[in-house]
């Protein structure tokens, strides 16, 4: 069976109204009790055992691709997830199957050819829209797959219910990329085809292949697709694919989601790079209405002594399956900031590839100078990104969306770098079909890291309210 498919939900009950009685909400697994349950259950971490590093060198050497599903959440990760909790629930509040309101918004769907408009009549509250916003590199995608993750397993199949036959499946989350020709049609085919792999039959494909289907009629099978499912999330990625469109192309698809937000009640979010913003800038009363679920930008740490980003490394550093492991130091520390200025997937691509030097040259110890020479032969076409980074220089910092996908392509060059990508790539496909909560001996590597960092410093406050539009558009 499927291992990213959950046969037998157990379900557990909630003290509040809003989510007392639902099943959709109660199958799903429990929300954090607090930031560090949250830390412990989005972190990721890959199995490691010290005894692996008795393995022959030819063994080893696959072994640090491992780090390639590395998640270890900062404050600003945790403040992520508490958002995107809320909206899923939210959402689900106010589409339970179990109550009339409910059933009425499944019938609309299964009966109607075009978009109703559902309000709850309890709250008159709509789904929201948000963005979350960060550099290339930086592990957003890592990051919504970690949280969707936490809350279960993507595909749902119910049976009964509190003794009453409740045979329906429900799709947690549906995540694709904004596809280039920017057009509804390319849009809804991609989730289409996505929810027969996810669902594991031919049920949609066949449909969003007939070419002699119009916008409408595809508009109006993916609305069937997200409320017969009772789908948690939209998710769109690469939403900076849109400024490949017209403008006439990029208005007429924000109308497309602002629509589907307000008609279907399921939260939509959408994740870009900073250029994704500039989506906004065109019409202020558009760019309120897109981000009203809020918008959150991960940033790069600024310097090697941010706290978020010494937990990393340090937590990070002690997957060594060198033959001479060495003790974490802030000298290390500072020399990952420099070579990668933050950029997470840069620093641990920099890891995993040092890693496998030294086990391959026989050297068997991560130094400075091993890391460096890693850097400055495997790294080249970064090199440009980086320097400008380290230096502040503007004029290439702005055309960072651009040069880095065309740096990174340049390092599959490499074949060493294509191999990390590849099984990268491999790690990510995995846990869009697994459950992502770590099974034991996860969870005890994630207990025993984590005891030895400075709790003060992980888990300071993450409620303060997000600020709303980019300072460039207030």
């Amino acid at each position: 069976m499927h291992p990213w498919i959950n046969n037998q939900p157990t379900y557990t009950s909630y003290p509040l109204p809003e989510f007392s009685g639902n099943p959709l909400i109660e199958a799903l697994a429990q929300l954090p009790y607090n930031q560090d349950d949250a830390i412990m259950r989005l972190s990721s971490l890959p199995i490691f055992d010290e005894g692996e590093r008795n393995l022959p060198a030819a063994m080893r050497m696959f072994l640090p691709a491992r780090l390639s599903r590395f998640l270890f959440p900062t404050t600003q990760h945790v403040r992520f997830l508490n958002h995107l909790a809320i909206q899923v629930f939210d959402g689900y509040s106010t589409r339970n199957p179990m109550n009339a309101a409910g059933q009425q918004y499944l019938h609309h769907a299964a009966t109607q050819s075009y978009f109703v408009p559902v309000i709850d009549p309890g709250t008159g509250r709509l789904s929201t829209i948000s963005m979350v916003c960060g550099i290339p590199g930086i592990g957003k995608s890592t990051l919504i797959r970690g949280c969707m993750s936490m809350l279960g397993k993507p595909v749902i199949r119910h049976s009964s219910y509190r003794g009453q036959a409740f045979p329906e499946t429900q799709i947690l989350y549906l995540m694709r990329n904004v596809p280039d020709q920017c057009s509804a049609k390319a849009f809804c085919k991609a989730y289409g085809d996505y929810t027969d792999a996810l669902l594991g039959m031919p049920l949609y494909a066949k449909f969003f292949a007939d070419k002699s289907m119009t916008r409408t009629h595809y508009l109006s099978e993916l609305r069937r697709i997200v409320v017969s499912h009772h789908v948690g999330a939209l998710i769109l990625d690469c939403v900076e694919h849109l400024l490949l469109g017209s403008p006439k192309d990029v208005s007429e698809f924000i109308a497309m989601l602002i629509n589907m937000r307000d008609e279907l009640r399921v939260p939509i979010i959408l994740v870009g790079t900073p250029r994704a913003a500039e989506i906004l800038k065109s019409d202020v009363s558009t760019s309120r209405r897109i981000v009203e679920g809020g918008y959150h930008e991960l940033k790069r740490p600024e310097s090697p002594d941010d706290p978020d980003f010494s937990a990393l490394c340090e937590i990070l550093w002690s997957y060594q399956w060198v033959t001479k492991p060495t003790d974490f130091s802030e000298p290390m520390r500072d020399l990952l900031y420099d070579l990668s200025q933050g950029i997470t997937g840069v620093m641990i691509t920099l890891f995993i590839a040092a890693q496998i030097e030294a086990i391959d040259s026989g050297k068997e110890e991560l130094t400075k100078d091993l890391i460096k020479q890693v850097y400055d032969q495997r790294f080249k076409p970064l090199h440009s990104i980086i320097d400008a980074l380290r230096t502040g220089k503007q004029s290439i910092i702005s055309q960072y969306d651009d040069l880095y996908p065309k740096a990174f392509d340049g390092l599959k060059v490499d074949p060493l770098l294509s191999r990390i990508e590849e099984i990268h790539a491999q790690m990510a496909a995995n846990q869009e079909r697994s459950l992502g909560i770590m099974d034991a001996v996860e969870k005890a590597v994630v207990k025993e890291r984590k005891e030895k960092l400075d709790a003060a410093t992980l888990l300071q406050a993450v409620t303060a309210p997000d600020t709303g539009l980019p300072q460039a558009l207030q």
